[in-house]
């Protein structure tokens, strides 16, 4: 693993092919930041950029913009992160993939293990990013490379509808809203996350978990009174 670097956040730039940044995701990525830190640095090539007239060295994102905009959000001068190294994510995605083979991983995991999948292969591919590809294909210039949810259906096994369920639980499901999850035993309950998922903040998604806990115990409550 690549050692963590601190950036100053006034040499750091978003990927000019970037995905639009979703403010709700910031202010919920943000308010789970300040409570329990970057639990994940942000990824970041080396670039030179022109500052004050001249060319100067600087940072590119690569992956983690919903992170560093939410650390600017917070009004931090500096950010963690991680130099990209293509050899590096290439171990990786092998390790990543020989996991999401593994049987016994729950949804949870499964959803956090190909959420990062997608950003490893995003890094390797930025052609395959959604408005990118969109936009390529609007031109004529469409690759033939396999869309993320079809590349890793093939490489693990799934149809590419599962995969992209998982992706939005992982892209989207706070860690406060995981630890809920786990406690109230819905961390391998595909429904219930997608559900949380489409909360906005980490106190929306953990009502919606303890709403899902409340009518799951009721039903098992009715089928054993019923027997």
């Amino acid at each position: 693993m690549a050692a963590t670097i601190s950036l100053d956040v006034g040499r750091v730039y978003p990927s000019p092919t970037a995905r639009e940044v979703r403010q709700p995701q910031v202010a919920a990525l943000a308010e789970s930041i300040k409570e329990i830190g970057l639990r994940t640095p942000i990824t970041v090539r080396s670039v030179m950029k022109i500052i004050n007239g001249r060319d100067q060295p600087a940072w590119e994102i690569v992956a983690g913009h919903h992170r560093y905009e939410a650390a600017i959000r917070l009004g931090w001068r500096e950010i963690d992160a991680i130099e990209f190294d293509g050899a590096e994510l290439d171990a990786e995605l092998w390790e990543i993939d020989e996991n999401l083979m593994r049987s016994e991983l729950t949804e949870m995991e499964r959803a956090r293990a190909l959420a990062r999948r997608k950003e490893i292969y995003e890094i390797k591919h930025p052609e395959t990013r959604q408005h990118v590809a969109g936009a390529s294909a609007k031109h004529g210039r469409a690759s033939d490379k396999m869309s993320f949810a079809a590349d890793t259906a093939k490489a693990i096994g799934k149809n590419e509808r599962t995969v992209e369920r998982s992706v939005r639980i992982g892209e989207r499901l706070t860690p406060e809203a995981e630890n809920e999850a786990k406690k109230l035993g819905l961390d391998d309950h595909q429904a219930a996350l997608l559900d949380a998922a489409k909360a906005e903040t980490a106190g929306a998604q953990i009502e919606v978990l303890n709403r899902r806990a409340a009518t799951r115990a009721r039903e098992h409550g009715e089928v054993k009174d019923a027997k």
